[in-house]
Formats: structure tokens, C-alpha cells, sequence
């Protein structure tokens, strides 16, 4: 169970909180999207359908509103990364059609999203390209930009990444790296400095403070999904995923 409170009062009839979840049919998967509106959960629909294992959803909305779905899929030998893309028209969200991101590497996963005060969308996964998992980088700006490593090339295992933005307009990404001193896994974070003017525009996004506690998930949501509840107006807490009641994260 979710309950959802802000530190500034929101329009009753706005949207407080959306949610994906992966839903099995036989063979079909299927990524469901559904908005929590007035309190009330709206019909949840298909945005996405397959036959391949899916996992590892991320979701991120833009100051104008625009949003960025990824996920993981399973294709033949590699994981690769997929992703969707959602606009308002005339009060409705129209979705694009489902695309690759990257298929790079033998396994791509665990992907966390945010958007800075420009509206540039930050994505983090672990990628393995070799022996080894790296936290590699993409943003989204309208198209997609080069990858890149996110640490200093290392011969261990770098995986969990998570993105948020900080009240200096930011952006922060913790993961954790395999620590041969401390013979199992340390924290580990990297904080990219944003342009000129990013702390005012931060200020601005970063106003409404959703925190997630106790009000119910979809009802039609399948017992024992793991659910990604999105927070549309909060930049700074954007995802958060639960089971069964609980935080994952």
C-alpha cells in the first residue's frame, strides 16, 4: 500500500501518481500504465506488448510534461534496453511506438531515469560489455546521446544505480561497486554539475515533495506485481518500486 502526501496541496483533480507493472498472459508480457487521479485509480491499459521476458522498468517525466519509459528485455543471448516516449494531446497521452535503446554489451539492466531543471532526460544502467557490469550513462534530449561510463574503468562489478536531482539542481547517481578492501559491496556516487540558472529552475521543479507511504495500489494490478509508482511532480523523488506493500528501494 501507497500513500501519497505533499508538502504543498495539489489540484484534486490533477494527476498525484501513475503506475507500470508487467503482466503475464500466457505467453503474451505486457507493460500496463495507469494514473491515480483525484485519488481514484484510472483504468490501467497496455502501452507495450511481447512475448519476450521484460523487467527492470524506469520512468521519468519532464517539466513539460513529456515522459520517458525503459525497460529491460530479454532477446535471444543479450538483455537489452527498451524504451517509450509520451506526450499530452489534447488531454490525452499519446505513446510512441517501442524502440531499442541499446543492445550493446551481453546484458543491459537495472536502468533509473530522471530529468534535469532543462528537461534533459539522465538514464543509468549496468551494462556488461566484457567480465564485468559498468554504470554506463545516456541522455535524452529529443534524441539519444553517446554512452558513456559513468566511473573510472575498474575490473568489478558496478551495479543498482539510482538517479536523483539535488537541491543544488544536480544530478546524483549512487550505485554500489565491489570492494576487494571491505571484501563485498560499498556505496558509490558521482554528482554532475547543471548549467548556469540550475539551482533557480531546480528550486522551482523540485517544489512538491511527494513521499510515498500507505494508500492502495491499482485494484486490478495482479497479485504480487512489482509495481513502479512514478511521481509525475516531483523531480526529486521520481520512482519507486513496491511489492506486496513494500518499498524495493
Amino acid at each position: 500500500m501507497i500513500l501519497l502526501s505533499s508538502e504543498v496541496s495539489a489540484d484534486d483533480d490533477g494527476v498525484s501518481a501513475e503506475s507500470l507493472w508487467i503482466e503475464l498472459k500466457g505467453e503474451s508480457k505486457s507493460v500496463v500504465f495507469a494514473q491515480l487521479v483525484g485519488g481514484e485509480w484510472q483504468d490501467e491499459s497496455p502501452i507495450y506488448e511481447t512475448t519476450n521476458a521484460m523487467t527492470s522498468l524506469a520512468m521519468g517525466t519532464a517539466p513539460s510534461g513529456e515522459k520517458l519509459v525503459v525497460w529491460t528485455e530479454k532477446k535471444r543471448l543479450k538483455t537489452e534496453l527498451m524504451y517509450m516516449t509520451a506526450s499530452e494531446l489534447d488531454g490525452l497521452l499519446v505513446w510512441s511506438d517501442a524502440l531499442p535503446l541499446h543492445n550493446k554489451g551481453h546484458e543491459n539492466f537495472s536502468a533509473s531515469v530522471v530529468y534535469d531543471p532543462e528537461g534533459i532526460a539522465w538514464l543509468f544502467w549496468a551494462s556488461t560489455t566484457e567480465n564485468y557490469s559498468d554504470i554506463v550513462l545516456r541522455k535524452f534530449d529529443g534524441s539519444w546521446g553517446d554512452v558513456e561510463r559513468v566511473h573510472s574503468n575498474n575490473t568489478v562489478p558496478d551495479i543498482k544505480p539510482s538517479a536523483s536531482i539535488t537541491e543544488l539542481g544536480e544530478v546524483l547517481v549512487e550505485w554500489v561497486s565491489y570492494d576487494f578492501k571491505v571484501g563485498g559491496y560499498a556505496d558509490r556516487a558521482r554528482r554532475y554539475t547543471g548549467a548556469p540558472g540550475a539551482l533557480d529552475r531546480a528550486s522551482k521543479i523540485l517544489v512538491d515533495k511527494v513521499i510515498p507511504s500507505d494508500v492502495q495500489l491499482p485494484p486490478n494490478m495482479y497479485t504480487d506485481a512489482l509495481a513502479l509508482v512514478h511521481f509525475p511532480t516531483n523531480q526529486k523523488i521520481q520512482s519507486v518500486l513496491y511489492k506486496q506493500g513494500f518499498s524495493s528501494n
